[in-house]
């Protein structure tokens, strides 16, 4: 191919040296492969030169040999080349190959434009394809912005109606905790009005003993004992009898309004054992462990009563007041000896509050009253959300030996 182009391009450009054997060995190669095509090709140069050299007959045979293996090949634009080479080598049938050259170039044309009629036609389908592709991707695109809408507002839908159901049981519970609060709360009021209305009733109890029939019995006792009776000793001795008994009597009306009056502990010699009952009822009501740790050697039996009333009544403040407040889990009391003191300690892991703030409620003065009345010392620690310590100190001196006034 190399060799024939060269050969063809030195034609053209009007050379002669080396023109033919190049041609030939080109035919020869091509000829060598059967390389059909391209002898056609290599024959129609051929026939190109030896035009030129004036050389017709062999212009003409190797033209008509292109023709013929062009047109075998369906080689078109080869078979119309060789026509007109052919035309040009035989002028005397130049008019009948020039019309075969017509024909087939029109047919040619004819198929180029079915072809390019084809390819536009489906060019055009391609561009409505694409169109119509365009179409389906903005409409796909509107149905998945619509469906992505439509999942959001249905979620956000979803998450207000749980977010209100929660919401509800919450507002629910709140409600619940303060029913319940309000519930525990009066029953502690119901407790303390029990509490405060045995206590007025032993109280009026006593004062009726004591006032009352005690008086009137001293005065039956006195007026038995100012009259003169003349009898016989036997008489006399049983009458003396009869006021020592009147006086018994006295006595252990006087002891019962005592004990009346100065409550119930007085009758009880085992203060933890108070305090465990109280921890024990309290704990039911209001749903908390508890913890009570004694030192063995406090001899509560022989502290003064109203050093264990007071002491008693703090717990007892203590207790109701973590309870109604603080909202604790567990609440630990310690009795304990500390040199020459004796140490009361109220714990708790409740709420806590701020100790350096105005408390207006009568519970923590009431226990400091208590305190102070029976020289003991109180100290409360604080810390809000962490829980409350109270501790009460009181020396074994006052404990056991100084009854308080």
């Amino acid at each position: 191919k190399l060799l024939d182009n060269r050969a063809y391009c030195k034609y053209l450009k009007g050379e002669e040296k080396g023109i033919l054997d190049d041609f030939n060995m080109a035919l020869h190669i091509r000829d060598s492969m059967d390389n059909k095509a391209g002898i056609g090709i290599s024959k129609m140069h051929l026939s190109e030169y030896y035009l030129k050299t004036g050389d017709s007959l062999r212009a003409y045979q190797t033209a008509l040999d292109a023709y013929n293996l062009s047109h075998s090949l369906g080689l078109n634009r080869d078979e119309l080349s060789s026509l007109v080479l052919l035309s040009r080598a035989d002028p005397s049938h130049a008019t009948a190959y020039m019309s075969s050259y017509t024909t087939l170039n029109d047919s040619l044309l004819l198929e180029e434009r079915k072809v390019r009629n084809k390819f536009t036609r489906i060019q055009f389908e391609t561009e409505d394809h694409i169109a119509a592709n365009k179409d389906l991707k903005i409409r796909n695109g509107w149905i998945t912005l619509t469906s992505i809408m439509a999942v959001v507002s249905l979620s956000m839908l979803i998450f207000g109606y749980r977010q209100k159901s929660q919401n509800k049981t919450l507002l629910i519970d709140q409600y619940q905790q303060k029913a319940n609060q309000e519930i525990y709360d009066l029953m502690l009021k119901q407790q303390n009005r029990e509490e405060e209305g045995r206590i007025q009733e032993r109280i009026r109890i006593s004062e009726d003993l004591h006032d009352g029939v005690l008086a009137r019995l001293f005065s039956a006792r006195i007026g038995l004992g100012l009259l003169n009776f003349i009898s016989s000793q036997k008489v006399l001795e049983q009458f003396h009898k009869l006021i020592d008994d009147f006086q018994l009597v006295e006595k252990e009306i006087r002891d019962i309004s005592h004990d009346l009056k100065t409550d119930e502990l007085s009758s009880k010699k085992d203060f933890p054992k108070l305090l465990f009952e109280l921890l024990e009822e309290q704990s039911s009501i209001g749903n908390f462990s508890y913890q009570l740790e004694k030192d063995d050697s406090i001899a509560w039996n022989q502290v003064d009563e109203k050093i264990k009333i007071n002491l008693f009544r703090t717990v007892q403040e203590a207790v109701y007041n973590t309870l109604k407040y603080a909202k604790c889990k567990k609440i630990k009391i310690c009795l304990k000896r500390r040199k020459n003191e004796v140490v009361l300690i109220i714990a708790d892991d409740g709420k806590g509050f701020d100790t350096n703030k105005k408390n207006r409620g009568i519970g923590l003065k009431n226990m400091k009253s208590r305190a102070r009345s029976i020289g003991a010392v109180l100290d409360i620690k604080s810390i809000p959300k962490e829980g409350t310590t109270i501790e009460v100190r009181i020396t074994t001196k006052i404990l056991y030996h100084e009854a308080v006034t």
